[in-house]
Protein backbone atom coordinates (compact mmCIF):
# COMPACT_ATOMS: atom_id res chain seq x y z
CA UNK A 1 0.00 0.00 0.00
CA UNK A 2 1.05 3.61 -0.11
CA UNK A 3 -0.17 6.20 1.30
CA UNK A 4 0.22 10.30 1.14
CA UNK A 5 1.37 11.90 4.62
CA UNK A 6 0.66 15.55 5.62
CA UNK A 7 3.76 16.34 7.61
CA UNK A 8 2.99 20.07 7.79
CA UNK A 9 -0.71 19.49 9.20
CA UNK A 10 -0.24 16.09 11.69
CA UNK A 11 3.60 16.46 12.19
CA UNK A 12 3.46 14.16 15.77
CA UNK A 13 0.88 11.20 14.03
CA UNK A 14 3.46 11.37 10.66
CA UNK A 15 6.12 10.90 12.31
CA UNK A 16 4.70 8.08 14.66
CA UNK A 17 3.32 6.19 11.48
CA UNK A 18 7.00 6.42 9.56
CA UNK A 19 8.65 5.31 13.00
CA UNK A 20 6.60 2.08 12.52
CA UNK A 21 7.42 1.63 8.71
CA UNK A 22 10.76 2.57 8.75
CA UNK A 23 11.28 0.24 11.60
CA UNK A 24 9.65 -2.45 9.41
CA UNK A 25 7.35 -3.10 12.25
CA UNK A 26 4.26 -3.57 9.92
CA UNK A 27 6.05 -6.25 7.89
CA UNK A 28 3.42 -9.35 7.89
CA UNK A 29 1.08 -7.42 9.68
CA UNK A 30 -2.66 -8.15 9.30
CA UNK A 31 -6.52 -6.39 8.75
CA UNK A 32 -7.44 -6.85 12.42
CA UNK A 33 -11.11 -5.75 11.86
CA UNK A 34 -13.37 -4.51 9.10
CA UNK A 35 -16.35 -2.71 10.39
CA UNK A 36 -19.20 -1.85 7.68
CA UNK A 37 -22.65 -1.24 8.54
CA UNK A 38 -24.01 -4.99 8.99
CA UNK A 39 -21.70 -6.17 11.53
CA UNK A 40 -22.04 -3.90 14.10
CA UNK A 41 -25.80 -4.58 14.48
CA UNK A 42 -25.55 -3.53 18.75
CA UNK A 43 -23.93 -0.07 18.21
CA UNK A 44 -26.25 3.23 17.73
CA UNK A 45 -23.57 5.01 15.60
CA UNK A 46 -22.13 3.39 13.25
CA UNK A 47 -18.63 3.67 11.08
CA UNK A 48 -17.17 2.10 8.20
CA UNK A 49 -13.36 1.32 8.42
CA UNK A 50 -10.81 -1.14 7.87
CA UNK A 51 -8.81 -1.19 10.54
CA UNK A 52 -5.04 -2.62 10.98
CA UNK A 53 -1.90 -2.46 12.49
CA UNK A 54 0.46 -4.71 15.32
CA UNK A 55 -2.48 -4.68 18.11
CA UNK A 56 -2.17 -8.84 17.78
CA UNK A 57 2.04 -8.60 18.08
CA UNK A 58 4.35 -7.67 20.74
CA UNK A 59 5.82 -4.34 18.76
CA UNK A 60 2.27 -2.59 19.72
CA UNK A 61 3.99 -1.68 22.63
CA UNK A 62 7.12 -0.90 21.84
CA UNK A 63 6.45 2.95 20.99
CA UNK A 64 5.02 5.72 23.82
CA UNK A 65 2.14 6.69 22.80
CA UNK A 66 1.35 9.60 20.86
CA UNK A 67 -0.54 13.51 21.40
CA UNK A 68 -3.85 13.49 19.78
CA UNK A 69 -3.74 16.03 16.96
CA UNK A 70 -7.68 16.89 16.41
CA UNK A 71 -9.13 17.51 13.30
CA UNK A 72 -10.58 20.76 14.44
CA UNK A 73 -6.65 21.50 14.72
CA UNK A 74 -5.16 19.94 11.65
CA UNK A 75 -7.98 20.82 9.51
CA UNK A 76 -8.26 17.23 8.04
CA UNK A 77 -11.37 15.12 8.03
CA UNK A 78 -12.03 11.33 7.70
CA UNK A 79 -12.88 11.02 4.12
CA UNK A 80 -13.48 8.09 2.10
CA UNK A 81 -9.50 6.77 1.84
CA UNK A 82 -8.29 8.61 5.11
CA UNK A 83 -6.12 7.15 6.89
CA UNK A 84 -6.02 7.79 10.31
CA UNK A 85 -4.37 6.55 13.83
CA UNK A 86 -6.78 4.37 15.95
CA UNK A 87 -6.95 5.22 19.47
CA UNK A 88 -8.40 4.24 22.45
CA UNK A 89 -8.98 7.23 24.31
CA UNK A 90 -7.28 10.92 23.92
CA UNK A 91 -3.58 10.59 23.63
CA UNK A 92 -3.18 6.54 23.26
CA UNK A 93 -2.28 6.25 19.43
CA UNK A 94 0.28 4.12 19.23
CA UNK A 95 0.37 1.41 16.26
CA UNK A 96 -3.25 0.87 15.07
CA UNK A 97 -4.60 2.50 12.22
CA UNK A 98 -7.57 2.49 9.83
CA UNK A 99 -8.63 3.98 6.31
CA UNK A 100 -12.13 5.19 5.91
CA UNK A 101 -14.33 3.38 4.10
CA UNK A 102 -16.84 6.35 2.79
CA UNK A 103 -16.68 9.84 4.35
CA UNK A 104 -17.23 9.48 8.07
CA UNK A 105 -17.54 13.17 9.16
CA UNK A 106 -18.49 11.12 12.70
CA UNK A 107 -15.17 10.51 13.13
CA UNK A 108 -13.79 14.52 12.98
CA UNK A 109 -13.97 16.75 16.09
CA UNK A 110 -17.12 16.49 18.16
CA UNK A 111 -18.30 13.64 16.07
CA UNK A 112 -20.45 10.73 18.00
CA UNK A 113 -18.43 7.91 17.59
CA UNK A 114 -16.46 8.88 21.02
CA UNK A 115 -18.23 9.75 23.90
CA UNK A 116 -15.76 12.51 24.24
CA UNK A 117 -16.14 13.99 20.56
CA UNK A 118 -12.62 14.12 20.39
CA UNK A 119 -11.83 12.28 16.89
CA UNK A 120 -9.10 10.85 15.65
CA UNK A 121 -5.80 11.40 14.42
CA UNK A 122 -6.08 11.87 10.75
CA UNK A 123 -2.89 12.37 8.73
CA UNK A 124 -3.26 10.76 5.04
CA UNK A 125 -5.59 9.79 2.44
CA UNK A 126 -4.32 5.93 0.33
CA UNK A 127 -3.48 7.26 -3.10
CA UNK A 128 -5.85 4.45 -4.59
CA UNK A 129 -9.27 5.08 -2.99
CA UNK A 130 -10.92 2.08 -4.81
CA UNK A 131 -8.78 -0.51 -2.82
CA UNK A 132 -10.93 0.75 0.58
CA UNK A 133 -13.85 -1.25 -1.05
CA UNK A 134 -11.95 -4.50 -1.76
CA UNK A 135 -9.84 -5.23 1.21
CA UNK A 136 -12.35 -6.60 3.39
CA UNK A 137 -11.68 -9.61 1.73
CA UNK A 138 -8.20 -9.12 1.96
CA UNK A 139 -6.40 -10.78 5.02
CA UNK A 140 -2.59 -9.80 4.75
CA UNK A 141 -0.92 -6.70 3.61
CA UNK A 142 2.34 -4.76 3.31
CA UNK A 143 2.61 -1.33 4.41
CA UNK A 144 4.67 1.25 2.63
CA UNK A 145 4.63 5.22 3.02
CA UNK A 146 5.57 8.63 1.51
CA UNK A 147 5.89 11.48 3.19
CA UNK A 148 4.51 14.73 0.60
Amino acid sequence: MRFELFPDEAPVTVANFLKYVDGGHFEGGSVCRVVRMDNQEHNTVKIEVIQGGLARKEEALSFDSIVLERTSETGLKHRHGTLSMARSEPDSGTSEFFICINDQPILDYGGKHNPDGQDFERFGPHRRVPFASRISSRRRFRASAISG
